[in-house]
C-alpha cells in the first residue's frame, strides 16, 4: 500500500491534477513584489506538497530545464500555521562551453494577499560561483536572464510496504515525489505528459530501499524522466536494479548510493564522456551485472569517478553503433565474482585514463571474451589476476602500450586465444594456448611473455619469450605421429621462440614436453649464432619420458638414436 494519494499529502491536489502556476520575474535583481501564482490558496493548503518547476531559458538544458524541488522545508508561526515553503531544484545548465551542472535554484512560497507568491533567492552553480540572495538567475555567469518560471504543486507518496506498478506495463505516474520509506517500488515503463516535471524517488537517508524498474521484452524505460536520490536530497540511500527483458537508459544525472544491479535487460548509458560518468548512481556505489544483465556502454567511455563494475554472470559490451577506434572505455577496473563474457559486436577497450593501471580481477573465473567480424577488443595498462581469459572469433584482440609502455599484466592469467592476437604494447600471461587458424603478416612487434606453460595447438601462434620455470608444451602439435620436426621452429620470423635471458651468473630453466611424439633425434629448435642461449638449461617434460635433450651452438636437439614413445 502507499499512502498520500490525492488531498491526503497534498492539499487541493489530486494524483494527477496538479496546480500549476506562471510566475515571471523581471531582468535583473528581482524586486521586492514576489510574483501571485496561485491565487486563492495558502501556504496551508500546499504544505505538504514537492514542487515542480521549469525554467524557460535559452542556455538551460532538457525540454524547459525542468525538475521537481529535490529538498524543502516549511516555516511555521506560533500557531501552526505555515509561512514560508523553501524549495530548492538542481537544474543542468546546457550551455555548449561547459555543460556544467547548476547545483541549486532556490524558490521561497509566501503568503499573499490574493493567494500564494513566489520569489527566488538563490541560484548556485557549480563551478562555485554564487549569486546573492535575491538576485536574478543567470546574471552572475554572464547568460541571458531566465525570467519565466512554470511552477506546480506535486503530490507526495510514501510507501508503507513493496509495491509493484508494473504489471500490463502500467504508467505508474506523472509528476510525483515518492518516498520509499525503506521498502521495494518495482515500476514498469513509464510515460508522462509532456508538462511534466517527472518524477522523484527518494528515502530517508538513515534507511535503505530499492528502486526496481522492469521493462519487458523490447520496450525501455528512460531515467530522464525519474530522479533517484537526486543530489540535494539528503535521503539517496536507495539501490536501483535493472530488471525483465527490454532496456533501461540512464540518461541523466544520478546521485543514489545504494549502488547498480543489472538482474535482467539491458542497462544503456546515454550520453557523452561527461554525461557517462554521472548516469550510474554515486560514485561510491558499484555497477554490479549478474547472469540475465548486459552492460552495453553505447559509446560512452568514462567511468574514472565509480569503483570497479562487477561482473557476476552478466555481460559487457559496446552495442551501441559506433567502434571505440581511438577512445575506450576509461574505468578503474573490472571484477568478475562469476563466469562472465565481454561481447565486441562493435570495437571498445579497458584502458585507465590516469594511466595507474586497471584492474581486471578475475577472482579464478573465466572471462570469454567474443569478438565479432573486423572488430577489435582493446586492452592498454590492463592487469588481471588468477583466471582465465578465453578469447574467441574473427575479430582482433589488440594489446596497446600506454604511455609508461604498460600493456597487459596477467603473470597468473591463463589465456586461449581462438581470435587474431595482436601487440603494439608487451604483454604477459602464465599460460598460453595458441589456437589461431590463420596467419596475419601485421601481428605487432611487443613480446609475449609465458611464465607457465605455452601449448600451440595449430602450425600458426604468436611467437612468446620463455621465462624462468616455464614449459614449453609440443604435446598437442597436430602431427603428434612422426610429425616432421626437424627444424620446427626458429629464432626468427613470425613464430619466433625466445628463451629469457638470466642475471649474470644465473641460469633460466626451461621444460619441453614431447609427449608421446616419435622422434628418431634431430634439431628441433635452431637458432643463429649469436643469439645468448648460453643461460638458458632445458630440461626433460615427463619424468618416464626416455630421451635427452642437448643444446648446441646451433639450436637444441633430441639425442641421436634415441627413440620417444610415452605410453
Amino acid at each position: 500500500m502507499a499512502t498520500g494519494y490525492g488531498n491526503g499529502s497534498c492539499g487541493i491536489y489530486g494524483l494527477t491534477a496538479q496546480r500549476k502556476g506562471v510566475y515571471t520575474t523581471a531582468s535583473g535583481n528581482v524586486t521586492s513584489t514576489a510574483a501571485l501564482v496561485w491565487p486563492d490558496v495558502t501556504l496551508d493548503d500546499i504544505k505538504d506538497c514537492w514542487f515542480g518547476c521549469r525554467f524557460r531559458g535559452s542556455s538551460i538544458g532538457f525540454p524547459g530545464g525542468e525538475g521537481v524541488g529535490c529538498k524543502r522545508s516549511v516555516t511555521y508561526d506560533g500557531n501552526g500555521s505555515a509561512t514560508q515553503i523553501r524549495v530548492q531544484y538542481q537544474v543542468h545548465e546546457n550551455k555548449a562551453s561547459n555543460n556544467n551542472w547548476i547545483k541549486c535554484v532556490v524558490v521561497d512560497l509566501t503568503n499573499g494577499a490574493d493567494g500564494v507568491y513566489a520569489r527566488k533567492v538563490c541560484a548556485t552553480y557549480a563551478s562555485g560561483a554564487s549569486n546573492s540572495v535575491g538576485h536574478d538567475f543567470g546574471s552572475a555567469s554572464g547568460n541571458s536572464s531566465y525570467d519565466v518560471y512554470d511552477l506546480c504543486a506535486v503530490p507526495r507518496i510514501v510507501l508503507d510496504e513493496d509495491a509493484d506498478w508494473a504489471p500490463y506495463g502500467r504508467q505508474a505516474l506523472n509528476d510525483a515525489v515518492v518516498d520509499l520509506n525503506g521498502h521495494k517500488l518495482t515500476a514498469g515503463e513509464l510515460s508522462f505528459e509532456t508538462s511534466r516535471t517527472g518524477m522523484v524517488v527518494n528515502t530517508a537517508n538513515s534507511t535503505t530501499a530499492e528502486m526496481r524498474f522492469f521493462t519487458f521484452d523490447g520496450n525501455s524505460i528512460s531515467n530522464g524522466n525519474v530522479n533517484v536520490g537526486t543530489a540535494c536530497i539528503d535521503a539517496a540511500n536507495i539501490k536501483l536494479v535493472v530488471d525483465g527483458y527490454g532496456t533501461y537508459y540512464a540518461a541523466t544525472h544520478q546521485e543514489y548510493r545504494g549502488g547498480t544491479v543489472v538482474d535482467g535487460g539491458t542497462l544503456r548509458p546515454v550520453g557523452n564522456s561527461v554525461a557517462g560518468t554521472l548516469v550510474l548512481g554515486a560514485t561510491s556505489g558499484a555497477v554490479q551485472v549478474n547472469a540475465n544483465g548486459i552492460l552495453d556502454l553505447n559509446a560512452t567511455y568514462n567511468y574514472q569517478t565509480y569503483p570497479a563494475f562487477v561482473l557476476n554472470g552478466g555481460v559487457m559490451c559496446n552495442d551501441g553503433g559506433v567502434d571505440f577506434n581511438t577512445q575506450y572505455a576509461l574505468t578503474k577496473g573490472i571484477t568478475l565474482t562469476d563466469d562472465s563474457q565481454f561481447q565486441v559486436p562493435r570495437s571498445w577497450g579497458l584502458i585507465n585514463g590516469s594511466y595507474a593501471g586497471l584492474s581486471l580481477d578475475l577472482g579464478g573465473h573465466a572471462l570469454a571474451v567474443s569478438i565479432n567480424n573486423g572488430k577489435t577488443m582493446y586492452f592498454s595498462n590492463v592487469t588481471a589476476s588468477s583466471g582465465t581469459i578465453n578469447a574467441t572469433g574473427a575479430g582482433v584482440w589488440e594489446i596497446r602500450a600506454d604511455r609508461n609502455g604498460v600493456g597487459f599484466v596477467g603473470t597468473e592469467t591463463d589465456v586461449h586465444a581462438e581470435c587474431e592476437l595482436r601487440l603494439w604494447g608487451p604483454m604477459s600471461v602464465r599460460d598460453y594456448e595458441a589456437a589461431h587458424t590463420k596467419n596475419d603478416a601485421n601481428l605487432g612487434t611487443s613480446p609475449l611473455n609465458v611464465h607457465g606453460v605455452f601449448k600451440p595447438t595449430t602450425t600458426y601462434f604468436r611467437g612468446v619469450t620463455m621465462q624462468d620455470g616455464s614449459t614449453l608444451d609440443l604435446t598437442a602439435w597436430p602431427e603428434a605421429a612422426g610429425w616432421p620436426i626437424m627444424n620446427a621452429y626458429t629464432c626468427d620470423g613470425e613464430k619466433e621462440v625466445k628463451f629469457a635471458e638470466a642475471d649474470e651468473g644465473e641460469t633460466t630453466t626451461v621444460t619441453v614436453k614431447l609427449g608421446d611424439c616419435k622422434v628418431t633425434g634431430g634439431k628441433i629448435f635452431s637458432w643463429a649464432s649469436g643469439n645468448d642461449v648460453s643461460r638458458v638449461k632445458f630440461v626433460r617434460g615427463d619424468a618416464d619420458n626416455r630421451y635427452s635433450l642437448d643444446k648446441k651452438d646451433d639450436g637444441l636437439y633430441v639425442c641421436t638414436g634415441i627413440v620417444l614413445i610415452v605410453r
